[in-house]
């Protein structure tokens, strides 16, 4: 889990990089998706940090994990997205909506992968 932690740490700094350059490189038009683009890199930080500071005793399997991690990626290109269309000045309803929808339900499925293993675990399978 430490390594999926350091790499999180990493893909957020990359990213608050990237929209720190690109902003700088916009003639000074800004947009706050590109901002602050890089929070939403946290939603797949602050799982792993959890599971690495508290011991658990199942851990996520790895379809899950990359469902997850997908939903992740998927709302942190659609701001980046949404942030690069702003600065320019244009708008694309279509692709916004799709990302939308596809962050939702990725973040969504691997939650709920992850949880109802567990809630099945504890209600009906005690040992």
């Amino acid at each position: 889990m430490l390594r999926r932690v350091i790499l999180y740490v990493g893909i957020m700094a990359f990213i608050a990089l990237f929209g720190i350059v690109y902003e700088q490189f916009s003639h000074g038009v800004n947009s706050n998706y590109m901002w602050f683009a890089w929070v939403w890199v946290s939603f797949g930080l602050i799982p792993y940090l959890f599971f690495y500071l508290v011991p658990i005793k199942y851990a996520p399997g790895t379809l899950t994990e990359s469902v997850y991690n997908l939903g992740v990626a998927m709302v942190t290109v659609r701001s980046i997205f949404i942030g690069v269309m702003a600065i320019y000045g244009k708008t694309n309803i279509r692709l916004e909506v799709t990302y939308t929808v596809l962050s939702i339900l990725f973040l969504s499925l691997g939650f709920l992968m992850y949880v109802i293993p567990l809630l099945y675990k504890y209600f009906f399978n005690r040992h």
